[in-house]
């Protein structure tokens, strides 16, 4: 599984480079992750991480345009003190993630940006407790370092290059398996589950040739 961020890195840079002629913009965006983990049993977007990245937008064809990003991404799972102590049921997931979404969007009037792809997200750091404080990981199972994610997106213009960006992203793969039982075949598996909301501001940069 190593070997497929090398090779997509490889294909990007020769797309890039062929349409290094276009006009090409590029963004930054910084926003917040309501998320959730599928399977872990808890319910709710109730774990806020940050979003921020950076954006570079190639023109294919007519308003379709291709979109590559990198982003550092907090997602996880959160639940509250729901009883008395010591087991009061609360749980706390911190997943950080160096994400690369890949996504084919269409522009209508230069106002509003809809489309889909899919992300490769890296695994960078975790950490995870509950009532009883750091959970054995090792008994929980570990988490995969990477997750593949399928992604839709919408924008919308507010003032010149300023956009709000709403996206909504969901595990192609699970993320962990996660044993609840050494008893018992008591076992589920983990997804990411997560809705972004994002401000971004797009540059536009003029080739030679466009250039008064």
């Amino acid at each position: 599984m190593k070997k497929y961020p090398i090779i997509l890195f490889i294909v990007i840079f020769c797309f890039l480079s062929i349409s290094k002629a276009q006009n090409i913009k590029g963004g930054i965006a910084c926003g917040v992750n309501a998320t959730q983990v599928d399977g872990d049993k808890l319910y709710g977007y109730n774990k806020f991480g940050l979003n921020v990245g950076a954006i570079a937008i190639v023109p294919l064809w007519h308003n379709f345009n291709f979109w590559l990003e990198t982003a550092y991404s907090q997602k996880g799972s959160h639940q509250k003190v729901t009883s008395v102590p010591p087991l009061d049921g609360s749980y706390e997931l911190n997943l950080r993630y160096l994400d690369i979404p890949l996504l084919i969007n269409y522009t209508d009037k230069n106002v509003i940006t809809a489309g889909a792809g899919i992300s490769i997200n890296r695994l960078t750091s975790f950490t995870e407790k509950d009532n009883t404080g750091f959970t054995d990981n090792d008994h929980k199972g570990t988490f995969n370092n990477y997750d593949y994610d399928w992604i839709a997106n919408f924008n919308i213009r507010i003032y010149k290059g300023l956009h709000f960006n709403l996206r909504y992203s969901y595990s192609l793969k699970k993320i962990r398996t996660v044993y609840y039982s050494d008893k018992a075949p008591d076992f589920g598996e983990e997804y990411n589950n997560i809705l972004t909301f994002r401000l971004m501001y797009l540059f536009e940069r003029k080739t030679k040739g466009q250039e008064k």
